[in-house]
């Protein structure tokens, strides 16, 4: 069962930073997870929140914000909001990368040129990864499933077979074993979010899952 770091690793650094995927790869992970949005001018950015008030206590928009203003807020505050291409200089191991908004498929398929290690990308829109099956009929893609979905088995089904999706990653709190038999029966990979205690890694390594993301990399064993 592969380790993935949510956003790195931020028990240990602020998520989604440069800092916070070096921890992450100090602790042995076998994967990094992180969020991209776009800036006000284009510009891909390594952030989950599309507004900035939780992070940086700014009432505004990631997209209403320039590559320079989130600098210039994130910088002093000790966790600078890094680009795509930062990030991935960071980074050593595979990624999942969670695409967050849509519009950003070929500029973020053009970063990804020049990167050797193996990578995944993952949304919860099925236009996203449509879209990037287009431009690229080999990267892996992931189906991100969250409150409520899970009875919606046959239309999950209809997307890994039009999408020819690698992987399905429900929320933690819809895994069952019944729901994870039943994923399972799609012939793709399980990656359960977010799993942050060690109970809940063991019960699903049990249930054959085949990653976790967790917040505790530094921590959780699997």
């Amino acid at each position: 069962m592969l380790l993935i770091g949510h956003r790195g690793v931020p028990s240990l650094e602020p998520e989604n930073t440069v800092r916070s995927f070096q921890k992450a790869q100090e602790c042995g992970v076998d994967m990094i997870e992180f969020d991209v949005r776009e800036s006000a001018d284009g510009q891909l950015v390594v952030i989950h929140d599309s507004h900035l008030t939780r992070l940086f206590a700014v009432d505004k928009p990631v997209r209403e914000c320039t590559l320079a203003e989130l600098k210039s807020i994130s910088r002093p505050a000790g966790r600078e909001i890094p680009t795509v291409a930062e990030a991935l200089q960071s980074i050593r191991v595979p990624v999942d990368i969670h695409v967050k908004v849509h519009g950003i498929e070929e500029r973020l398929m053009a970063e990804l040129k020049n990167f050797s290690p193996k990578v995944l990308i993952s949304c919860t829109y099925p236009g996203v990864l449509q879209k990037i099956r287009t431009l690229d009929e080999k990267v892996n893609l992931g189906l991100l499933i969250g409150t409520g979905e899970l009875h919606l088995i046959p239309v999950i089904h209809w997307l890994v077979r039009n999408l020819n999706l690698y992987s399905i990653h429900p929320k933690l709190s819809l895994t069952s074993a019944w729901s994870i038999k039943a994923l399972k029966t799609l012939g793709k990979k399980v990656f359960v979010w977010t799993v942050n205690d060690q109970a809940a890694a063991d019960k699903l390594k049990r249930l054959k899952v085949d990653g976790i993301f967790t917040d505790f990399a530094d921590l959780i064993k699997t």
